[in-house]
């Protein structure tokens, strides 16, 4: 979590740092659905926690569910000391490999607009309006490097619109932006007759999509049921970590 909170205060140190003449200043940032809840708290901390930033202040924030923890979108508002005016940070978690992508070429992506913020208040609401706010990202968050992702420094990939070469992104470190470490693990469903899976099981699962439970048991009265695979969509960079895991290429095609 200190890493977490100092990658955020560092970002919009730099984010910035050439926007400070503004009378506002507003940072979107995207990322992976599984860093949405710890860049929410951060984000939250560097507003509200006077003791370990003294001088800010927290004016409001709302989110796009019953509540912050879950939210895969939010906004924040207040004061940051040393930036002039107020600052507003949107955030929006659809998956790591798409928030790669779309900082890496400046694409649009979807926030919550600033008419969601109710005037005042520390304890945040539910945001009653669809995120039509529709712009570029500032900055990006990842369970994978981008050396990693489908959309590699100077890769190119085409696009419905033509080929895409993407840039590369620069670490908020300068090093190798590491904020955390962020745990997977498999899960199947509660009726599952296993607690385990093995390299090659997955293989063969996610090879075909589907194999015998008996793959699973050992048990031959177990050969007429399935095990189906399921996972993420190609905009996740985890699901990139679970085809490394499992023997497959990060970017291989996989059938759930």
């Amino acid at each position: 979590m200190k890493k977490q909170l100092l990658t955020i205060a560092l970002a919009m140190g730099i984010l910035t740092a050439t926007q400070q003449s503004r009378a506002d200043v507003t940072i979107h940032l995207v990322g992976g659905n599984s860093d949405a809840d710890n860049y929410h708290a951060a984000i939250l901390n560097v507003f509200s926690n006077s003791t370990v930033y003294p001088g800010n202040t927290l004016t409001s924030y709302a989110y796009e569910t019953s509540k912050l923890a879950g939210s895969k979108a939010a906004i924040f508002k207040g004061t940051i000391s040393g930036i002039t005016g107020n600052v507003i940070v949107k955030t929006k978690f659809a998956g790591g490999e798409l928030g790669i992508q779309q900082a890496s070429h400046q694409d649009n992506a979807t926030f919550l607009a600033d008419s969601v913020l109710p005037a005042s208040g520390s304890t945040g609401s539910v945001a009653t309006s669809q995120e039509t706010d529709l712009v570029p990202p500032d900055a990006t968050s990842a369970v994978t490097f981008q050396s990693t992702s489908k959309f590699a420094a100077g890769a190119t990939v085409n696009q419905l619109n033509g080929t895409v070469t993407y840039t590369a992104l620069t670490p908020w470190d300068g090093v190798n932006g590491i904020t955390g470490a962020t745990p997977f693990v498999f899960v199947a469903t509660s009726d599952a007759p296993f607690t385990n899976i093995t390299q090659r099981l997955a293989q063969d699962l996610w090879s075909s999509g589907k194999i015998k439970l008996s793959g699973f048991t050992g048990n031959a009265n177990d050969s007429s049921t399935y095990v189906y695979a399921t996972g993420r969509d190609p905009d996740s960079a985890a699901r990139l970590i679970a085809n490394l895991t499992t023997g497959f290429g990060a970017n291989s095609t996989i059938k759930q």
